[in-house]
């Protein structure tokens, strides 16, 4: 296929043709050529000269272009490039040449290749990236030179590989410009939390999807809180261990995301902070409180392990600022008396897929509360004296079983789902 270059381009978009090879020079007369795509293509190489007369270059996409090789030094001409998308090649191999000369990249997808390892020094030049993108490669550990001179890298995403062990010591050059790591879907089954506590600029940790099932720091050590951190997600891991005062390290944290395959309440009263909190699955004991974490707005408790679990009147006692909460698909059949006393601000209370009855909803005493959702409880019945507590009541959401609905309920929404 032949290429026309227009002089004054700014932008060339050759995505999905048929080009197996961009020519030499083919920049040659672009010379203000900023953004070139030329994603779903045949490329299969870059060579030496493929990028030359094209130093005013900000945005390249080569995504799923079937490309096999990068020859060294291939970008040694774009020293303005700031993002390069390479995802969904067949990349396999990278030198400490590959990604010379591009000093001001800032963002790097190398998503869905078939990468194992980052060379010593590969990505030393990347003085400027921030945001780097190795998902779903063939990672099997975290070393070092993933982030080895990348001294602002700001988020680090390496999810779907097959890392078994999260060594969080090996990303020292990035310690302090860290705020994102993302490691998703991996195989690691222990999380030692000790080198974790000195990525001082992390703000986002999600884990989900791993092996995890103990977390632990190092015998004989203290842990001082990831200052910054807000966002913590270790859901769909089998954790039954959690070492005592391994928590510290998150004690800043306001979002949590966890399965717990045992009650963990010490590990969680660290969280002093914690303003939101997802358990599922979970296993919550009867005697299980969340008095200690005093901020929490929201609490969603789902899918409970446990062959029994109850609401008793203390389960939320003292949480002032709750404004939803959620018991969805859990085996709670009984509500005792008073148990949601106190909780002025709840706005939203739902326990969807569990056995409790309409005459459960005397007991949801919010003051404020607008909306109950109690879908698929197998209700076929609600009357007025169902209500009388929940004079603000405004959404209802139902099973379609109900074959009666009393008069003078004043709903302004009834949701049959």
């Amino acid at each position: 296929m032949e290429i026309t270059w227009l002089n004054l381009a700014l932008l060339r978009d050759m995505s999905r043709n048929l080009i197996q090879e961009i020519p030499q020079k083919a920049g040659l007369g672009m010379p203000h050529l900023s953004i070139a795509l030329f994603s779903s293509t045949n490329h299969r190489g870059l060579a030496f000269t493929t990028f030359q007369n094209m130093a005013n270059l900000t945005i390249l996409s080569l995504q799923n272009s079937h490309i096999y090789t990068i020859c060294d030094q291939a970008f040694k001409e774009l020293g303005t490039l700031t993002d390069l998308n390479l995802s969904k090649n067949k990349i396999k191999d990278i030198s400490n040449m590959t990604f010379y000369g591009l000093y001001s990249l800032k963002i790097m997808n190398l998503k869905d290749n078939m990468i194992e390892q980052v060379p010593e020094s590969a990505l030393e030049g990347l003085i400027s990236l921030q945001h780097l993108n190795l998902d779903n490669n063939r990672f099997k550990s975290i070393n070092e030179n993933i982030c080895f001179g990348s001294r602002r890298l700001k988020i680090l995403s390496i999810n779907e590989n097959y890392i078994k062990h999260a060594n969080f010591g090996a990303l020292r050059e990035c310690l302090s410009s860290l705020n994102t790591l993302l490691l998703q879907k991996n195989m690691i089954s222990f999380l030692n939390v000790t080198s974790l506590s000195n990525m001082y600029a992390l703000r986002t940790l999600n884990m989900e999807g791993n092996q995890i099932f103990t977390i632990h720091l190092d015998a004989f050590t203290s842990v001082k809180p990831l200052p910054r951190l807000y966002f913590v997600n270790l859901r769909n891991n089998p954790i039954s261990d959690i070492s005592p005062d391994a928590f510290t390290v998150f004690s800043n944290a306001q979002v949590l995301l966890i399965s717990q395959e045992k009650s963990n309440e010490r590990a969680l009263s660290a969280l002093k902070k914690l303003q939101r909190l997802y358990i599922n699955p979970s296993h919550v004991d009867s005697d299980y409180t969340f008095s200690q974490n005093p901020l929490l707005s929201w609490i969603i408790i789902t899918n409970a392990q446990n062959t029994s679990f109850t609401i008793k009147r203390t389960r939320f006692e003292g949480l002032i600022n709750l404004k939803r909460l959620f018991l969805e698909m859990n085996k709670l059949s009984v509500i005792r008396e008073k148990t949601f006393v106190g909780l002025n601000r709840l706005l939203e209370l739902q326990w969807s897929g569990t056995s409790l009855g309409p005459d459960n909803f005397k007991y949801a005493e919010s003051p404020i509360i607008v909306g109950l959702l109690c879908s698929h409880c197998g209700i076929r019945e609600i009357k007025p004296e169902h209500f009388q507590k929940l004079q603000t009541i405004q959404a209802l959401s139902l099973l379609v079983e109900i074959t009666r609905v009393g008069k003078g309920l004043l709903i302004k929404q009834l949701i049959l789902t």
